[in-house]
């Protein structure tokens, strides 16, 4: 759990957001250059974006301290298993290292969790050690499956449990204080997409027990560090 505390600046604050420009279907060259810009400037957590872009983000960002992020199978996530690992191997061979795959939720809610557990295995191991959020669109979801969701997302060693892909409602705090309860004990991760971009929910949940919070809105939330620290939504600073 991230302790805000210990968060010295805005650029550590940074860390803890994944930038991305996957919102769009119009996106320009024009348009990724600038998103590039804003990388170089503030080097948030990682840079998500469509395979397509993957080559110029790697170019572009080399030698900054982010994950380069793609989406896979983005934003229904019900292509077979074999066009998945197809794509994750892709992914991996265009230089991407953090990869956002949404789960198969039609699956999920038809119980064939052994079908679900087989393919993010699949994922994971194609991924060669890069850095895995398997989404599981939580706004689709009741708390079971969330449960059930969460624990073959564990059980496949994917490195984060995401909660939704940008495309429907995003989590609430409560069930991000369920996933919490999910993976307590496990080395998995929560990123949180979709979380309403004002400054101070992305404070509150990461509070909650988020380690990634997913924004397009992450230069603004992160220019208001200073301010949320000055009125206390973030603790003072306590040192290392």
């Amino acid at each position: 759990m991230i302790d805000l505390s210990k968060i010295k600046d805005k650029y550590e604050f940074a860390k803890l957001f994944d930038f991305n420009i996957v919102g769009t279907r119009e996106t320009t060259t024009a348009e990724l250059y600038e998103d590039l810009e804003l990388m170089k400037k503030y080097q948030f957590g990682c840079y998500q974006t469509g395979l397509n872009m993957v080559p110029t983000v790697v170019k572009e960002l080399e030698g900054i301290d982010c994950e380069i992020g793609a989406v896979l199978d983005f934003p229904m996530g019900y292509s077979d298993t074999k066009t998945k690992i197809d794509i994750t191997k892709n992914a991996i061979k265009l230089g991407a290292n953090a990869l956002d795959l949404v789960f198969n939720i039609g699956a999920l809610k038809d119980h064939r969790y052994d079908y679900c557990l087989h393919e993010l295995k699949e994922h994971v191991k194609a991924a060669q050690g890069a850095v895995t959020k398997p989404i599981l669109e939580v706004g689709l979801l009741t708390d079971d499956e969330i449960k059930a969701g969460c624990d073959i997302i564990i059980e496949a060693g994917a490195t984060f449990v995401k909660t939704s892909s940008g495309t429907c409602l995003g989590p609430s705090l409560e069930q991000i204080l369920l996933i919490k309860e999910c993976v307590k004990g496990t080395p998995t991760k929560i990123k949180a997409g979709v979380v309403f971009p004002k400054p101070q929910n992305a404070a509150c949940f990461i509070k909650a027990g988020c380690d990634r919070i997913g924004s397009r809105e992450a230069p603004y939330i992160v220019d208001m560090f200073d301010t949320m620290r000055e009125v206390g939504i973030i603790p003072p600073y306590a040192g290392e």
